[in-house]
């Protein structure tokens, strides 16, 4: 009887370890990004606030974007993410592209915000945004543009395996 118990006992506690294990390997956070692209009619100008993981700007600015001892804690690193958020996000109206100023970045907690904004003379009828980044780093990296217009909000989501172009229209 003691040795049922004992066996009972070995085979549950190798039960929950490989459980434990299994939970934990699994609990990895997939590698994403979320930016805001809101109309501000008073300036006429579009706001565009990125977020981003901290560990994958670190991990970018180390292996890819920058010198490996560069951080997001650094002026140089923002500058460097800045530079590189130029190149891999895109925003155009019908016209043609949009020139997005960069306003500066901070590090938050868990996250990098970048900030920019693109003045326009008047709402243009629709936008077209491609947001490429972290796809040269992280082959599963999502990025999710949320474009808010008058109380309406609507997202778009670009990743490695659909990252052209999209667009979103605008009405009175």
């Amino acid at each position: 009887m003691k040795f049922a118990k004992l066996s009972t006992c070995v085979a549950l506690s190798i039960l929950g370890a490989t459980f434990a294990y299994t939970s934990s390997t699994q609990a990895h956070r997939t590698s994403s990004s979320l930016t805001s692209v809101v109309w501000i009619a008073s300036d006429k100008n579009f706001e565009v606030t990125h977020r981003l993981h901290l560990h994958d700007v670190q991990q970018a600015l180390r292996n890819v974007i920058a010198d490996p001892s560069t951080t997001a804690f650094d002026p140089e690193g923002q500058a460097e993410l800045i530079l590189y958020m130029e190149e891999t996000f895109s925003f155009q109206s019908p016209s043609g592209q949009l020139e997005l100023t960069p306003l500066g970045a901070e590090v938050e907690g868990d996250y990098v915000y970048v900030y920019q904004e693109a003045s326009v003379k008047e709402i243009p009828p629709s936008i077209t945004i491609q947001d490429l980044t972290f796809h040269d780093i992280y082959p599963e990296q999502e990025n999710q543009v949320n474009i808010e217009y008058q109380g309406t909000v609507t997202s778009l989501v670009f990743n490695a395996s659909d990252d052209k172009a999209k667009s979103a229209k605008f009405s009175e």
